[in-house]
């Protein structure tokens, strides 16, 4: 029986025959708690064994994606603390609060009466609540009848089987499942690997069991120690360029990024390496990883390299030292040494052969290394893929593309017009590289570009007072800090031809690196053909300024263009393409025309006394200065038809006929007389002598400047030009702004007029052009000869060279008095309608007092016909006016005789100008008058008829006056008799002409005579030798003085005579010249002091 009391209420002690039962009991359930709850951990820990394999290794094969790789080790911190807090949880809830929970003997009772209850009943827990006595005696109990209880209980209990209390095969089964779930999970996963593999042919079921083994160590390191160990691959893929952080900067301006994956073939474990691999260097093979020592690479040392004939070009990271060679990769030996056929055959020839043999067999060594299962954590050989995809995303785009192979087992690709930053990752099989991040980031840009500019000085500066042009060569004014544009896609400037420069940049960024690129055909000493070569440039100590010099063989004398490519620390690469353009200093521009001379034909006819001006318009300009404006002409004398037919006498005695009896003199005669008279029958030949003579106004306007000497020169060019300084240069000379500017024959050329009344004028022939040299020294090469470039700079000429024919006042007045009579003929013109007119109008006068009305209208008519007739003969005596005027200023220039002066400006232009300034509008103001009234139908005043009638009379007379003018000056007769003069005067000379000739003759047969003048060349300011060759004939004997006579104003000095002996035979005679500073072709007049005067010509450079 039972009472209500509670468990644990009574406080009396429990019988120890029941009190041990209990302990016994409350000890087994303890342990079965405990062995259940180890059986419970074993069976989770081997599902959290298969379960993460399945998850990790499983999801790796399916998808490759490698969450080692991929996320976080915190990530899988988390992972393995929230699996480890279910496991204690569970411990904690299952085990532990088991174990150390109170276990009342009532509670025990309780499952013993439970567990057997046909041997207690409830007589346990009565014996257990009646064992106080208080108890027992306070619910009516007899102390004999609970004592009775207890005891049976006590016997029962002692009966009872304590081991059956717990199902033990359930407790056996809980702790066998974990190791089932280990042990059997693993042999199925290995037996199946091996026998999937067996069956596929990839291994056989021990090294498949092998892998199988390392999976599972390799899971345990990554999930339960947190290892960072990547699940293993057959290829290990690297993307190149990027920095140690796998980040690489590229520049936000649209260009495309190349990018470049490498694949390695042998590889050793390294934990420090994304994949947990990394490329083995030669010096890594060691003895105990290949099972025996590999070959060493020190004999490459002594390698000879390839010449250019041998056609083998080595790679750029081709070792040199040894270690070098023991840091190259492995994959790098076997590529270069094996796989390339070109170097592999050039060092199988150079090497020992014994040598190459080893290296080939350490590969056959390293290849069975690599595959065998017992270095599969530790060394591997991978495979090459034969394609590599290459995926790049970012936020708004992604793409996956395709690599290109190359060789060295690299592949390449290019992502172009990249909009933003993104993630770039190569896959090949089962591998892929870590992610990389593309980071668009402002390239570096130029912020300041400027030069330092060294310009030649003659661009600024004259000659020095002290000095020639030639002293301002090589000599250069600084201008520094001219900036540069760096708008647009290029900075272009320009230079003067012969400038030397600094150019320096700056970049807005810390730069690594300055490069200079030059383009073929288009840089200073590169041809087109030529494959150019990049130039580094020296960065600043701010690693941002960079400056670059071009002068000396670098100087820059055509288009020339370049990149500067900028590399900032980043590597990110911006470029600046940048043209320089030399400007060259061209020849100056003469631009002369003449006015006022006559021209007919081609020549301008003029006398031997005229000036000859130039059009107002006539100007010389250069773009950088002028140096000297001078005439350059040449001359040669025409012969008259007179001395002609004298030739043509003297030709007449070779063929006189010979005697009856043919003797030896005549035999003799004709050679004789062709030897002695030959040259006189033949023209004379005048020598064209060039000469130059420099421009008065220009030569004035040079005076005016204030030249340096070459010391204080060179002074101001250490330092920069200011702005403001005085400029020296003449840019252009006009030559009407320096007064009116005229070749003056008489001044230059005055041998050409005669003196003598009584002789001929001779004619010559003068082509005549302007010059005008520079200041650009720098042009002048020593060894190049040009007639455009001297020492004292560029020479540019007049593009007209002006033909004059110098003649006699007579022939140019016969040749003026065709148009005056041309201008007589319209001056007939205008005087016929002027008279005609007066008729008309003393008509209309006469007929005035009686003139009807109804005759008003055609009389009005009339009169109007009459005020335009004077008023078209204005225009017409306008233009003759003009016309005359322009005659009268060509007499003046060639300074004719003043009588034609006098009559021309006073019988002609003087009336003309009075006739149109007072003459003209004394008959038209009236006339207008007149028809006025008459178109009004009025009757004019008879008066205003009459004055206008005598003016018109007026002046018909002044212009009738001015016609018998132009007949005194053009009158036929005087003209013809003016040409017979001149014929005269020709034919006169023949006579005369004829005897000189013939003493001439005489004087060739016996008298010494120069026989030889060649031509003399000789720089200014130079000294050379001139000479003479002498025959001194058949009579003369003794000596002979030779008298040197220069043109007074070629400053050419010779000696002034020579005194030489006479010789049989002919003598040649040296004497000294000396040039001056005036350039040209000038003649030195020798003259003997017996025989003929002769011409030496001298040219001075």
């Amino acid at each position: 029986m039972a009472t209500d009391q509670q468990p644990g209420s009574s406080a009396a002690p429990i019988d120890p025959r029941l009190q041990d039962p209990l302990r016994q009991l409350r000890g087994s359930i303890r342990k079965y708690v405990l062995l259940e709850g180890i059986a419970l951990v074993g069976t989770f820990l081997a599902l959290w064994l298969w379960i993460g394999l399945l998850v990790d290794y499983g999801l790796f094969r399916l998808t490759l994606w490698d969450w080692v790789m991929e996320l976080p080790w915190g990530v899988r911190a988390s992972v393995l603390g929230g699996i480890v807090l279910v496991l204690v949880t569970l411990v904690v809830t299952r085990v532990i609060s088991l174990l150390l929970g109170e276990f009342s003997d009532r509670s025990l009772a309780l499952v013993l009466e439970k567990r057997f209850p046909e041997i207690l009943g409830d007589r346990l827990m009565t014996a257990i609540d009646l064992a106080d006595p208080a108890t027992a005696s306070r619910y009516g109990f007899s102390p004999e009848l609970v004592q009775f209880t207890i005891n049976e209980a006590t016997m029962r209990v002692a009966q009872l089987p304590l081991n059956d209390v717990f199902d033990t095969v359930r407790l056996r089964r809980l702790i066998a499942r974990p190791f089932l779930f280990l042990f059997g999970g693993l042999t199925v996963i290995t037996g199946g690997i091996g026998i999937a593999a067996g069956m596929a042919g990839q291994g056989n079921f021990a090294i498949m069991s092998q892998r199988a083994m390392d999976v599972a160590t390799i899971w345990g390191e990554r999930n339960l120690l947190l290892q960072n160990t990547p699940w293993p691959r057959s290829v290990q893929l690297e993307v190149l360029d990027f920095d140690a952080s796998g980040e690489r900067k590229v520049p936000r301006d649209g260009s495309a990024v190349s990018i470049r994956v490498r694949a390695d073939k042998w590889v050793i474990a390294d934990e420090s390496a994304f994949t947990g691999w990394r490329r083995i260097r030669w010096a890594e093979i060691t003895p105990t990883l290949l099972g025996t020592a590999p070959v060493s690479l020190d004999p490459l040392r002594d390698l000879p390299l390839p010449t250019m004939s041998e056609g083998i070009r080595l790679p750029s990271d081709f070792p040199k030292t040894l270690e070098e060679w023991s840091n190259w990769p492995v994959d790098r030996v076997e590529q270069t040494l094996l796989q390339n056929l070109q170097i592999r055959d050039y060092v199988r020839n150079k090497m020992p052969a014994d040598w190459f043999a080893s290296l080939e067999q350490t590969f056959e060594q390293l290849t069975i290394a690599g595959q065998s299962p017992t270095n599969f954590r530790k060394f591997r050989l991978l495979e090459i893929p034969t394609e590599v995809t290459l995926e790049s995303w970012g936020v708004k785009t992604s793409t996956e593309m395709p690599l290109r192979r190359e060789d060295n087992n690299e592949f390449t690709g290019t992502l172009s017009e990249l909009k933003e930053s993104v993630w770039v990752r190569s896959s090949a099989g089962d591998a892929y590289s870590p992610k990389y991040r593309l980071t668009l980031v402002p390239p570096p840009q130029l912020v300041k570009l400027e030069r330092d500019e060294l310009r030649p000085a003659y661009l600024y500066y004259r000659p020095t007072s002290d000095g020639k042009a030639e002293g301002l060569r090589g000599l250069q004014q600084i201008f520094p800090n001219l900036g540069i544009s760096l708008s647009g896609d290029r900075s272009r400037f320009e230079i003067t031809q012969g400038t030397d420069f600094i150019l320096r940049g700056t970049s807005d960024k810390v730069l690594q690196s300055v490069t200079l690129l030059p383009k073929a055909g288009k840089y200073p000493g590169i041809e087109a053909n030529d494959s150019p070569l990049p130039i580094p440039l020296k960065l600043a100590e701010d690693q941002q300024s960079f400056e670059v010099p071009f002068q000396g063989a670098t100087r820059v004398s055509r288009l020339t263009e370049f990149d500067l490519e900028l590399f900032d620390i980043d590597n990110v690469r911006s470029k600046r393409a940048v043209q320089i353009q030399p400007m060259e200093d061209k020849a100056p521009e003469v631009e002369v025309s003449l006015e006022v001379i006559r021209r007919v034909g081609g020549v301008y006819m003029c006398t031997p006394a005229a000036m000859i001006p130039f059009t107002p318009e006539s100007r010389v300009r250069d773009d950088h200065g002028l140096n000297r404006v001078d005439y350059r002409f040449s001359y040669l004398q025409l012969e008259s038809p007179g001395v002609n037919s004298s030739r043509t006498t003297i030709a007449g005695g070779v063929l006189m006929l010979p005697t009856l009896q043919p003797n030896l003199g005549t035999m003799l005669h004709p050679v004789v007389y062709l030897r002695e008279y030959g040259k006189l029958i033949k023209p004379a030949t005048n020598v064209s002598l060039t000469r130059f003579e420099s421009v008065d106004g220009f030569a004035e306007l040079v005076k005016q400047r204030k030249p340096l000497t070459l010391a204080n020169l060179k002074e101001v060019l250490k330092k920069p030009r200011e702005a403001n300084a005085d400029d020296p240069i003449i840019h252009q000379f006009d030559f009407r702004s320096s007064g009116q500017q005229v070749f003056d024959l008489q001044k230059i050329l005055p041998e050409m007029e005669v003196k003598v009344s009584s002789q001929v004028q001779p004619r010559y022939r003068i082509e005549l052009s302007v010059t005008a040299t520079d200041t650009n020294v720098e042009a002048f090469q020593p060894n190049v000869k040009s007639a455009s470039v001297t020492p004292e700079g560029r020479v540019g000429e007049n593009r007209e060279v002006f033909n004059l024919l110098v003649v006699p006042e007579a022939d140019l007045l016969v040749e003026i008095s065709k148009e005056e009579e041309a201008l007589a003929g319209r001056l007939d013109i205008i005087l016929a309608r002027l008279r005609d007119s007066q008729a008309k109008l003393t008509g209309i006068v006469d007929t005035l007092p009686t003139l009807p009305q109804e005759q008003m209208i055609p009389t009005s008519t009339r009169t109007a016909e009459i005020t335009e007739t004077v008023s078209k003969s204005k225009d017409m005596t306008t233009d003759l006016l003009k016309d005359f005027e322009r005659i009268l200023r060509e007499y003046q220039y060639n300074r004719c005789s003043k009588n034609i002066l006098d009559k021309v400006e006073l019988q002609i232009c003087v009336p003309l100008r009075e006739a149109m300034r007072s003459d003209f509008p004394a008959v038209e103001d009236p006339l207008l008058s007149f028809n006025e009234e008459l178109g009004n139908l009025r009757k004019p005043e008879v008066s205003v008829g009459v004055r206008a009638r005598d003016a018109l009379r007026q002046l018909i007379q002044r212009l009738e006056r001015v016609r018998a003018g132009m007949g005194e000056v053009t009158d036929e007769k005087k003209v013809i008799a003016a040409i017979q003069e001149i014929i005269k005067g020709q034919e006169n000379q023949i006579g005369p002409q004829l005897q000189r000739i013939l003493a001439s003759a005489s004087e060739d047969l016996l008298a010494p005579k120069i026989i030889e003048t060649p031509a003399v060349t000789v720089n200014s300011l130079g000294t050379t030798k001139g000479k003479l060759v002498i025959d001194f004939g058949l009579e003369f004997e003794g000596e002979m003085t030779l008298k040197l006579e220069a043109p007074a104003n070629s400053e050419i000095k010779v000696p002034a005579e020579l005194k030489v002996k006479s010789t049989e035979e002919p003598l040649t005679v040296e004497f000294e010249v000396k040039g001056g500073t005036k350039k040209g072709d000038f003649a030195i007049k020798v003259v003997p002091s017996v025989g003929r005067p002769v011409t030496v010509i001298v040219t001075v450079k």
